[in-house]
């Protein structure tokens, strides 16, 4: 979306308006200096004296105030998916450990007569009766559906949502190591 305004799209407010308006961003100059005094962040990018702010100080309070509210908006949103993330993480490792035993099963068949198979899955899917258990008892299903669309959540878990709710993981058929530093001192 673009910055700038078309002037000859904007109508001329009324001196009510203008006075709304401007009460609206004297507020939100005093909350945003506030929070940087609070916070000891750098200079803002407007001027501290609200009676000489002009147009370009406006936008800037609208700038720094819409990253603020949406830096907290996805905070507030990160530790509401935390417990369904280590849920879902839990449920996927699950079923990748039971397909690194059927993986076991698959390789253990004699390559003569596995040549005649279908290759082992590089997926897995999770019904939605089971992805649905991560969620509190009584969540509808609206809810669950929406949070698994959600970003916060396919950010921290990679799956695909199939169209009947059910998740599709990749196989992972080796667990990774995560080298540490008393690893590599050994």
């Amino acid at each position: 979306m673009s910055q700038t305004t078309n002037t000859a799209s904007v109508a001329i407010i009324s001196d009510m308006c203008e006075e709304r308006l401007l009460g609206a961003y004297k507020v939100l100059h005093g909350a945003l200096l506030q929070h940087i005094v609070d916070n000891k962040l750098p200079a803002p990018t407007f001027n501290q004296d609200f009676a000489k702010c002009g147009p370009e100080d406006y936008k800037n309070i609208h700038i720094m105030a819409k990253g603020c509210l949406g830096a907290k908006v996805g905070d507030r949103e990160a530790k509401r998916v935390a417990p369904l993330v280590s849920g879902l993480v839990s449920l996927r490792d699950t079923y990748n450990q039971r397909q690194r035993a059927e993986k076991s099963e698959y390789d253990a068949i004699p390559a003569q007569h596995r040549k005649f198979l279908a290759p082992f899955p590089t997926t897995f899917t999770i019904p939605a009766s089971e992805v649905a258990k991560v969620w509190p008892a009584n969540t509808p299903a609206s809810t669950i559906a929406r949070d698994l669309m959600s970003e916060a959540l396919r950010k921290a878990v990679s799956y695909n949502l199939m169209k009947d709710g059910s998740l599709s993981f990749a196989f992972v058929a080796e667990p990774v190591k995560v080298e540490t530093k008393t690893d590599k001192a050994a």
